[in-house]
């Protein structure tokens, strides 16, 4: 007999709210010292976040948004006082850990020569900052922090420093913020009922089918508990049936990847 097995992990979307920073109040001028929608002020130098939309306000660096057409401009002003924004982000689950993305590069928006750096913060503390970069650099990188939720709400927060304290302080942009999360479940059971795919029957001596409640491309891959892959396969209907063939009996983990989340 041959048993499948699952320890499910689903990578969940959940976001700020204006991640990519494209509402910003009026749409006909370029607002300046004024966080983007859904965003708080969070500076503690400068006056406030300024807005980077490439059609209606004079920026050349950088050429393009990294997502959309809209990005944020900060006065990088000492190693300790910057322009930054913030927001007060609800639907933690307390234990599960969370992965925090941003894109950054230096602007000509409004000015400013110093480097920069991008400091994170989470209920105001700085967890995280990014490596150093030139106001004059116009190329987008990204920035990545993996933390444990501890509370249901937390205050997610950038700031732009700089460690240089030159007269004019630096210029930094920021944009397309991600938010996603791993959540584990245990047992094939739960994992199963909650997501509609079935296996049966399960165990098995020479077939069993996986059904899926979409026509969604699947990739089956069939692993021992020694983690060699036995098995590939993509299924574009809604059941697959996988045959017994060289399989010895035992326990085996069936992974099953989606355009939305991983079993494993």
């Amino acid at each position: 007999m041959i048993l499948f097995t699952v320890l499910a992990t689903n990578v969940k979307s959940q976001n700020f709210l204006n991640p990519s920073l494209e509402s910003w109040g009026s749409a006909t001028t370029c607002s300046i010292n004024t966080p983007p929608d859904s965003w708080l002020d969070y500076s503690t130098g400068g006056i406030g976040a300024d807005e980077g939309n490439m059609t209606i306000c004079s920026c050349t660096i950088p050429g393009v948004a990294s997502n959309g057409n809209t990005f944020a401009r900060m006065l990088a002003g000492t190693p300790v006082q910057g322009e930054g924004m913030y927001q007060l982000v609800p639907g933690f689950t307390v234990g599960g850990s969370y992965t925090i993305k941003y894109d950054y590069c230096g602007t000509n928006l409004w000015g400013g020569s110093d480097v920069c750096i991008w400091h994170l913060f989470i209920d105001d503390v700085d967890v995280n900052q990014s490596p150093t970069f030139s106001s004059s650099y116009g190329v987008w990188q990204t920035n990545t922090y993996t933390f444990i939720a501890t509370l249901a709400t937390h205050k997610i927060g950038v700031r732009a420093y700089t460690p240089a304290f030159g007269s004019a302080g630096g210029s930094a942009a920021i944009d397309n913020f991600t938010l996603t999360t791993t959540e584990i479940h245990n047992g094939i059971d739960n994992y199963l009922n909650d997501n509609s795919v079935r296996i049966y029957p399960n165990p098995f001596s020479n077939e069993t089918t996986i059904s899926f409640p979409t026509d969604e491309i699947h990739t089956i891959k069939i692993i021992d508990l020694l983690g060699k892959e036995i098995k590939t396969a993509s299924s574009t209907g809604k059941q697959y049936i996988i045959e017994k063939e060289n399989m010895e009996a035992g326990i085996y983990f069936v992974q099953i990847t989606d355009e939305r989340k991983t079993t494993v």
